[in-house]
Order: C-alpha cells, then structure tokens, then sequence
C-alpha cells in the first residue's frame, strides 16, 4: 500500500487510538504494531490484575499519538522518506537464526506462563467457588486472598528473571561474530 499524506483532521482524530491514524496515512506494519502492542498490553493488564501495566499503555498511548500527527506535518519529501516497517524490529526476525531462536525460547516462556495464569483463573473463578460451599469461613477467606495475589507474584516473578537476564548481559558470545554472512563460533576465530 502506498503512503501518502491525508486530512490532518481526520489524522488527529484516528491518533486518538493507537495505530489507527497510521494506518490512514498507509503505514501498515507501523500502525498493526502500535495497535496490537497497546491491546496486547491492556489484556495483560486485564488479564492479570496489574495496575502498573497502565503505565505501559500510556507510553504506548502518547508514542502512538505523537509520531502520526508528526509524520502528517511532515514535509512532503521528508514524508516520502518515512519507510514502513514493524516496530521493535519484527521484521528482522527472519534474517537471524539465532535471533529467531531467542525470541522463540522468550515468545515460549510468556505463553507458558500466560496459559498458567488463564488456566489458574478459569479454575478460580468458575470451578473453586462452588467447592467453597462445602469449607468454613477461614478457608473461603484464605481463598479469595490468594485467588487473585497468584497471578501476580507468577508475573512478578518472570519479570524480575527478565530483569537478572538483561543485567547479566550477554553470556553465550559463540555466535557474536559475523563473516561472509555467516556466524562463526569464537573457536574457528581462533579465540577459543
């Protein structure tokens, strides 16, 4: 699809949900990412009961809103240089093998993690409650306490890991260096 400049009224009025003014003007993968970034994070924060994760989809909010009235006042030449591409380099994922493979070890982890969350509160919500009947008082409390601080903690946990990941930096360095295309480990740079 080509891209082209249009109403900056009606550009105003589509940034005010993320992704779509974008996609007005022709930025697909921009705008599909904007907006599944921004849904993706308020069913997360829905999902698992997590005010903070509302600070996420401002950001994702005001970046949205921002960038598309920007490209509308644009110059012409500098709106034709503007190139699509999908946010957080999505698009790259195919040019790496080893690139595929972390984020595909990651992209297992969440849906592991976020399958746990949806099968703990489907048995939560609909199957524990009418058990409770049959318990006293103390235990029914007990439960509802922890019904919903499980999620949670299981969220908080995975994201304190990704944050020790991230500090620890880099350890696997065989494949950091590129030659005619492709990786080679540090033992065949004679390094090892």
């Amino acid at each position: 699809m080509k891209t082209s400049k249009k109403s900056k009224f009606l550009t105003f009025c589509l940034s005010l949900f993320p992704g779509a003014a974008h996609m007005y003007m022709g930025f697909m993968k921009m705008g599909i990412s904007l907006m599944g970034l921004f849904i993706i994070a308020i069913s997360i924060a829905g999902m698992l009961d997590v005010g903070i994760l509302i600070l996420v989809n401002i950001l994702i909010w005001f970046y949205a809103f921002f960038h598309a009235n920007n490209l509308a006042y644009l110059s012409d030449e500098a709106f034709a240089q503007v190139e699509d591409n999908f946010l957080f380099g999505i698009d790259t994922l195919n040019q790496s093998k080893i690139t595929a493979e972390k984020y595909r070890k990651y992209l297992g982890i969440g849906l592991i993690v976020f399958g746990t969350i949806m099968i703990w509160n489907i048995t939560m919500n609909r199957f524990m409650p009418r058990m409770l009947d049959y318990f006293p008082d103390f235990i029914r409390e007990i439960f509802w306490r922890i019904r919903s601080l499980v999620p949670q903690l299981v969220f908080g946990i995975v994201v304190i890991a990704f944050g020790v990941k991230m500090l620890r930096g880099k350890n696997d360095k065989s494949f950091d260096k590129k030659q005619d295309g492709q990786y080679l480990s540090d033992k065949e740079h004679g390094e090892g």
